[in-house]
């Protein structure tokens, strides 16, 4: 495990928080567990900041993938949904990422889809666009005193975007009509649950796919 890692079981989930920087120390190791597809994306992006960051969850990825899933980090092969979301091929072992700032945010569990998301505060104020919020949650934001609004902003948007990666669509029209004020959602038939932890450094989301509903 990393040094700033924080590792900890919710409902069958395991939630790893930790600090981009502290991976550093094992660059070289979590480097040599990356698939040629990985180190040809890297390559790929634009930014030599961008491309470390990927490849340095993405080898801690693997690294924690390997310990549950009994396998040699670099053995693990991914296959990609419809909206590009990675999942372990010929597994039903599920997964999710999110990053902010220098922090970031891996969810695993064994039988659930699930969806992750951190956020750090900003120094500008949030904006509230009507594509992205339900009118309840919009309302809400409005009637918080200035010193709460960027905290309930950054709980909410993390619960949009922990959703969208659950189901599959990210931030989709159809996930910003969806209300996410309660813990329980309702959404294509099925139930998600929804966990908001608030750090002060950072607030975090984890949506797990439940069962299905009528």
């Amino acid at each position: 495990m990393c040094l700033s890692s924080n590792v900890n079981q919710h409902n069958d989930t395991t939630v790893v928080v930790g600090t981009i920087s502290s991976l550093h120390s094992r660059k070289e190791e979590l480097y040599s567990y990356l698939s040629s597809d990985e180190r040809q994306r890297a390559e790929r992006m634009k930014s030599s900041a961008h491309a470390e960051r990927f490849k340095l969850i993405r080898g801690y990825l693997r690294f924690l993938l390997s310990t549950v899933l009994a396998l040699p980090p670099n053995q693990i092969h991914f296959t990609y949904g419809k909206y590009g979301k990675p999942i372990v091929e010929n597994n039903d072992y599920f997964f999710n990422v999110s990053h902010a700032k220098d922090y970031f945010l891996i969810g695993l569990h064994e039988t659930a889809v699930l969806g992750v998301d951190i956020e750090c505060p900003r120094p500008f104020p949030p904006k509230v666009h009507p594509f992205f919020f339900h009118q309840d949650e919009i309302n809400l934001l409005a009637s918080v005193d200035p010193d709460q609004k960027m905290r309930l902003w950054l709980s909410l948007w993390t619960r949009k975007e922990a959703l969208g990666k659950a189901v599959g669509e990210g931030l989709s029209s159809n996930i910003g009509k969806q209300s996410v004020l309660s813990d329980t959602i309702h959404y294509n038939g099925r139930e998600y649950v929804l966990l908001t932890q608030h750090d002060p450094s950072y607030v975090k989301t984890i949506c797990l796919e439940g069962k299905s509903v009528q």
